[in-house]
């Protein structure tokens, strides 16, 4: 919708925008035009067209923009498709995937009243007699409120309720349609990929990712299980997702035999790709934090989603070692988000704690092979420990990684490098 080439922006001007925005008096002009419109930014901060029209525009189900939409996502991906297939690359194309079952729609000023009250009472127990009762009471609603995106996403929740899983999972798709969120593409998207893989050369495969949530999710939608929010996956979202696109990769681009035998387990998965705890920690407290932006501040079960979050980041975070967690509580956000285990393993160091430092270096290197980062200061901590020999070699890794070091990596090195001198 609001990307360049989108429906609700013109890509003529998309450009002149974008340099606008790097004079001061673009920004200046910005600012003043939505300084309401991103809670989250900071005291100050400049925000962009792209943050802040999602929250103050709404698209409406009958809009004339979804359909336009819709034709352009057909047209964009017809052209990668082209492109691909002349140059005879191979192409997979993933069907999205979103949380239909624990992602309620946005509230609507035309919402029938009753909705609140049947939302209260299905969040609480009740007999089959009451639980039958209310799934014929919003079957009546959705019946007077066809399009009604919160009505849908009642009844989906009664009739899941009563057992009627097949029938729930329908009504929670199309409550998702209907919602016409800009972060949860619709179900024709997931028509007009296979549709476009079909009518392409061999080279091109689809991935059904959303079959794949489905079959996972059982008798059930998918939901947090499987996302932290609306389109985020947890931890096992990712897995999934990661290993249906290698089933497809195996047997459908290599034609080979796939063997679930040959994946890794859990604790292999996690010891390899270097996970830690606070990685899920800090996935939960930014899911909590989207929640509370707009547009799903305004989903109709809002305060539910964010005291799931909370729990789940609360029975987290009472499994941290208390040298750990009064680690993670002294970093900062954006250490948190863009530095996490090297800021740690930091901690551990100027600590003294060189063999927990170390450890956590080389979980960097693991998880950021093209960052130097992980590499300098493991080289560090490695001269610290009197391995001057594994420090070197550690170095000279360093400078063969793509991103260029920082100043303040630099530094680090050069005082390693005058240490080892002296």
């Amino acid at each position: 919708f609001y990307g360049v080439g989108g429906v609700c922006t013109n890509a003529n001007i998309s450009d002149l925008g974008m340099r606008c925005r790097k004079t001061r008096l673009g920004q200046i002009l910005g600012d003043n035009l939505f300084q309401d419109a991103a809670p989250l930014a900071q005291p100050g901060g400049s925000e962009n067209l792209l943050a802040a029209l999602p929250q103050r525009v709404r698209v409406s189900g009958d809009s004339r923009l979804l359909g336009e939409a819709e034709t352009k996502f057909r047209t964009h991906l017809r052209r990668i498709i082209g492109l691909c297939n002349e140059r005879g690359i191979p192409l997979i194309v993933c069907t999205p995937a979103s949380n239909l079952r624990h992602q309620s729609p946005i509230s609507m000023p035309g919402d029938p009243r009753k909705l609140r009250t049947i939302g209260r009472t299905l969040s609480s127990a009740m007999s089959n007699d009451v639980s039958k009762a209310i799934a014929k009471e919003l079957e009546t609603l959705t019946r007077a409120h066809p399009r009604n995106a919160a009505a849908q996403y009642r009844l989906a929740q009664s009739l899941e309720q009563n057992e009627q899983y097949r029938q729930a999972i329908s009504a929670y798709s199309l409550a998702r349609d209907l919602d016409c969120c800009r972060y949860r593409a619709p179900s024709s998207h997931s028509r007009i990929i296979k549709e476009e893989c079909q009518r392409s050369k061999s080279t091109t495969f689809v991935c059904d990712i959303e079959k794949a949530f489905f079959e996972a999710s059982g008798n059930f939608a998918p939901g947090e299980e499987l996302f932290l929010e609306h389109v985020h996956f947890t931890m096992a979202g990712h897995w999934l997702a990661a290993n249906t696109i290698a089933q497809t990769i195996v047997e459908s681009v290599m034609q080979t035999e796939w063997r679930e035998s040959d994946l890794p387990t859990v604790s292999e998965r996690d010891e390899w790709l270097g996970v830690l705890l606070e990685d899920e920690l800090v996935a939960y407290r930014l899911a909590y934090f989207v929640t509370k932006s707009a547009p799903f501040n305004e989903a109709v079960d809002a305060d539910i989603h964010a005291v799931r979050l909370e729990h789940c980041y609360d029975s987290l975070i009472a499994l941290l070692p208390q040298r750990d967690l009064e680690i993670f509580n002294s970093l900062s956000p954006g250490e948190k988000m863009d530095d996490l285990v090297d800021s740690i393993a930091r901690s551990y160091m100027d600590t003294g704690d060189t063999e927990r430092a170390c450890q956590l270096f080389e979980k960097s290197i693991r998880r950021r092979p093209w960052m130097p980062n992980g590499y300098v200061f493991a080289a560090a901590c490695r001269h610290r420990a009197h391995d001057d020999v594994e420090a070197n070699r550690l170095l000279q890794l360093s400078d063969s990684t793509v991103i260029p070091k920082s100043a303040r990596l630099i530094e680090v090195e050069n005082k390693f490098r005058r240490d080892v001198e002296h």
